[in-house]
């Protein structure tokens, strides 16, 4: 299998993103431990590729594998 780069990963949650209204968008939250981040901050993460961002990079990637392997079916 081919390996995602992070750029990859980015644009894909970023497309993922368009699909959300708007004002849903504002409402969307993901919570990681303790904290309460908006989708808007998870992507400021992902392009920061600090240490929360290299964590949801490595989820979208998982997510685009299996996505990759359940069009294989």
């Amino acid at each position: 299998m081919t390996e995602i780069s992070d750029e990859e990963a980015i644009e894909h949650f970023k497309r993922r993103l368009k699909k959300i209204p708007v004002e849903k968008q504002e409402k969307l939250k993901v919570v990681i431990g303790e904290k309460v981040y908006s989708v808007k901050d998870i992507l400021s993460h992902m392009m920061a590729k600090d240490e929360i961002g290299k964590m949801e990079l490595e989820i979208e990637k998982a997510y685009i594998r299996w996505l990759r392997e359940r069009r294989k079916k």
